[in-house]
């Protein structure tokens, strides 16, 4: 759309409705489908997330303690091939073509696993007596084979953590830049996201709906058939503003957003060029942190609530879809509320208020959290005089979780990325792939690591499978560590961080 037109636009319009929604009505035909098709990404990939936890955590012989190993084990392994094909995909597909390639693959597979291997699954997973049995023949391995034992569930899991990375982070977004120019994504971009918010609130309605007729006995799965349904509604979406909206030279961007090519750094010369800058190495510090706490604090909340759960030795599907469907709800509500007071934060309080405010929930939270588990059996009674009991573990983990990821978004990141701003470029580009190569990947993985190896000592020493619940108390002293690192680099790099915009503004003039 032509720039001009819009600054003529923007003369019609009151400030109020600039605030509110800032799209002129010339731009609507381009903005609501691709608002529309951000909507389905994130609520199909919201559904994915939480359906994947409640069937693997439901399944015989699968506990918390065995999400890491999916993670570490399969899940990382089969992105880097995955990333592979997609790369050579687009070499020789145009990106539309790449992207109906790919969903294409991901809805057909949750067509082939929820009419084919979901009904079946008595046959074509081991009996839960010879899976329990092999666990205790290998106590070592136990929480690996049972992620074998429900292998269908399994791949459920991993094509469900690669269709939240591709459709959103990957797709859409690439799909975005592609086609809104610098001065709409200004106005656009801050909708989108709200309206990824919104599909998390209605969401959770849908989640509810299903959990109060949820039957385990039924030869299909609703979950299942609502994400395929949003698949569906994803391509008909992207064809359309492709095929009749982006077609037209009015909707196409007259001037695209400068894309640097992103610099890659080995983990070797990640290291280096860490140990080479105390700034970055802070920044790094920040996002490894992050990365290890809310695996681990995830983890055990994860083991409590599967345990919550459990009736008769039966975990109950519908009951925890019923709750996450609340856990999605305030999820929504809380990501929405403090991306609204974090905009006068920073601005207000300083660069430090902002980055400190994630840290202080997440490291607080999760020790009051580790610290109930440990000793649930000395809080309990108090507790349940009060009509707690059992419920302050699930419910309290579950907004110190929330609150920790919503003031990721909101707080954590912009002072995350404001950080950079001040220093030279090279150290810029250098700083960023560092912090991605160390920080960032270390991070996703670190927690899982952390918890595999401490699980495997621990299994050897004892001779018997553990859970996430018997090592919370190794876990404990690392969240420990990690929020006093997480909050010690925050409050050196905000010394640096001042001196690096002091020095920026001398020389500005």
């Amino acid at each position: 759309m032509n720039n001009d037109n819009v600054t003529d636009q923007s003369t019609s319009l009151s400030s109020l409705r600039m605030m509110i929604f800032p799209i002129f009505p010339k731009e609507l035909p381009k903005f609501l489908p691709m608002a529309g098709l951000i909507f389905f990404t994130i609520f199909s990939f919201t559904m994915l997330r939480n359906m994947k936890d409640v069937l693997m955590l439901s399944a015989p012989g699968v506990k918390a303690a065995s999400l890491p190993y999916i993670k570490f084990c399969i899940v990382f392994p089969t992105s880097i091939v995955f990333s592979l094909i997609y790369i050579k995909l687009k070499n020789y597909l145009e990106f539309e073509k790449a992207y109906y390639a790919i969903m294409g693959f991901f809805i057909s597979f949750f067509i082939v696993f929820n009419y084919l291997l979901y009904p079946n699954a008595e046959l074509i997973h081991p009996s839960a007596e010879s899976i329990v049995a092999l666990q205790n023949q290998i106590p070592v391995l136990s929480n690996f084979i049972g992620l074998l034992g429900v292998w269908s569930f399994t791949m459920y899991y991993v094509i469900s953590e690669l269709w939240g990375t591709y459709s959103l982070s990957v797709l859409f977004w690439q799909f975005a830049n592609d086609n809104v120019s610098t001065e709409e994504s200004k106005r656009f971009y801050p909708l989108f996201i709200l309206v990824g918010n919104i599909a998390l609130l209605i969401l959770s309605f849908i989640l509810d709906y299903i959990s109060k007729n949820y039957t385990s006995s039924a030869a299909v799965d609703p979950v299942n058939n609502t994400v395929i349904f949003a698949g569906i509604c994803m391509l008909v979406l992207f064809r359309y503003t492709n095929q009749y909206i982006l077609s037209d030279p009015q909707y196409q961007p007259t001037s695209k957003k400068v894309k640097k090519k992103k610099a890659k750094l080995s983990m070797y010369d990640s290291l280096v060029q860490l140990s080479q800058s105390r700034y970055v190495l802070y920044i790094a510090v920040l996002v490894l942190s992050y990365g290890i706490m809310i695996n681990i604090f995830e983890t055990v909340w994860k083991e409590q609530v599967r345990v919550f759960f459990t009736v008769d030795g039966v975990v109950d599907k519908s009951a925890m879809l019923g709750f996450m469907s609340k856990y999605t709800f305030y999820t929504g509500v809380f990501t929405i509320v403090l991306n609204f007071l974090s905009k006068d934060t920073v601005r207000l309080f300083g660069w430090l208020a902002g980055a400190v405010f994630t840290p202080i929930i997440c490291t607080g939270a999760s020790l009051i959290f580790l610290i109930y588990s440990i000793n649930a059996s000395i809080f309990q009674p108090s507790l349940a005089a009060l009509g707690l009991g059992a419920w302050f573990a699930v419910y309290f983990g579950m907004g110190g979780v929330i609150l920790t990821k919503s003031s990721k978004y909101a707080f954590f990141d912009p002072t995350k990325e404001m950080s950079f701003i001040p220093i030279s470029s090279d150290l810029r580009t250098s700083g960023k792939a560092a912090v991605d190569g160390v920080g960032a990947r270390l991070g996703k993985s670190g927690g899982g690591l952390i918890q595999i190896a401490v699980g495997t000592i621990v299994t050897m020493f004892t001779g018997s499978p553990v859970d996430a619940l018997q090592i919370a108390p190794y876990m404990l002293i690392v969240l420990a560590i990690m929020g006093f690192a997480w909050l010690s680099s925050a409050f050196n790099l905000n010394v640096l961080y001042q001196k690096a915009v002091a020095e920026e503004a001398t020389s500005n003039g």
